[in-house]
């Protein structure tokens, strides 16, 4: 932690003057992920897991995923989006049916009734 206090101080000043007025740049650290892999380097015996370890580790992470309902798996998103668009054409198909029989109702009985007054026509 210090030694990223250094650096940033010495970021911020370096960038308020025109030259920097510490003599030596001080180095960034590392940061987590080289020391894990450094620690991981000196302790194989960490990688070697058995079988119930494993097992666990597997069903608290399919645990995690069934929480997260997919969140974030971009095939889970896609497949939800493709439902989603099968049921809006479902609906769609529905409501275009339900229109052309309502139409062709509309267009039986306008027939019917030219049908009937035409009929009145003719017979007086």
């Amino acid at each position: 932690r210090e030694a990223c206090m250094r650096y940033l101080k010495y970021r911020k000043v370096k960038a308020m003057l025109p030259q920097p007025t510490m003599d030596s740049q001080p180095e960034e650290p590392a940061g987590p992920g080289r020391e894990a892999w450094e620690w991981y380097d000196r302790h194989p015996e960490s990688y070697e897991v058995d079988e119930e370890q494993h097992q666990s580790a597997t069903t608290a992470f399919n645990d995690y995923m069934q929480g997260l309902d997919g969140f974030g798996d971009k095939e889970r998103e896609l497949e939800k989006m493709a439902e989603e668009r099968q049921k809006v054409r479902a609906d769609e198909r529905r409501i275009r049916k339900k229109r052309r029989k309502s139409e062709n109702r509309a267009r039986e009985a306008l027939q019917d009734k030219m049908e009937e007054v035409q009929g009145r026509r003719c017979k007086t």
